[in-house]
């Protein structure tokens, strides 16, 4: 008589266990969802070309070719020592010459490059060229020639003495970092600022 009557008890806890385990997972999967969006960015257009630094496009996409920059024998180059900005834009000048019908480039400028890249051709029915997906390292998001597609507000900026250099924008972009969790803390992401003739500097972004 006692088990008939802890019976619908025990069903009960049996019930809102289940639901719990069932439950819980989905939450797990929503708050990733919207993560997620943090890291979702429109890249800029420069000589018809969308550039992807530290991302990576969210439309379909075919790799065309590899290339390297003639950073040696480029004046801009040389003239800016090897600023971001320069050997971007030597990439897509070079994309230029040797590719027909390409419209993106996947910057591959990091620690022991001095300037290469992929040249793609982002699939032209696509509505969304110009959409990407940011690397997310060490807790922040980085946004480099991209802007957050998700609202923003700017807490503080850190800066670094030399310009970021072909060999050097991995280096930086991570004392970056360092320096944002150190001097800016609470920030969720980093967007990148590299101007020739002026002190490389990271706006730090709290998303709202």
């Amino acid at each position: 008589m006692k088990l008939k009557s802890l019976l619908p008890t025990i069903l009960l806890m049996t019930f809102t266990l289940q639901s719990f385990a069932m439950t819980e997972p989905q939450k797990s999967r929503k708050k990733v969802t919207d993560s997620d969006k943090r890291s979702e960015a429109r890249v800029n257009k420069i000589n018809d070309f969308y550039v992807f630094t530290d991302s990576k496009p969210k439309a379909k996409y075919e790799e065309l070719t590899t290339i390297r920059a003639n950073i040696s024998n480029d004046d801009d180059v040389i003239a800016s020592l090897g600023n971001y900005h320069s050997i971007r834009d030597a990439l897509i000048r070079r994309a230029k010459e040797k590719t027909d019908g390409a419209n993106g480039i996947i910057m591959n400028i990091g620690l022991g490059s001095i300037g290469t890249a992929t040249i793609i051709k982002i699939d032209e029915g696509s509505s969304n060229k110009d959409l990407a997906t940011v690397n997310k390292i060490s807790g922040y998001y980085i946004f480099t020639d991209a802007e957050p597609l998700e609202k923003y507000d700017k807490i503080g900026s850190v800066q670094s003495i030399v310009n970021a250099t072909g060999s050097g924008y991995v280096s930086l972009r991570d004392k970056f970092i360092t320096k944002s969790r150190r001097k800016v803390p609470g920030g969720d992401a980093i967007m990148m600022n590299f101007d020739t003739g002026a002190a490389d500097a990271g706006d730090v972004i709290k998303f709202q």
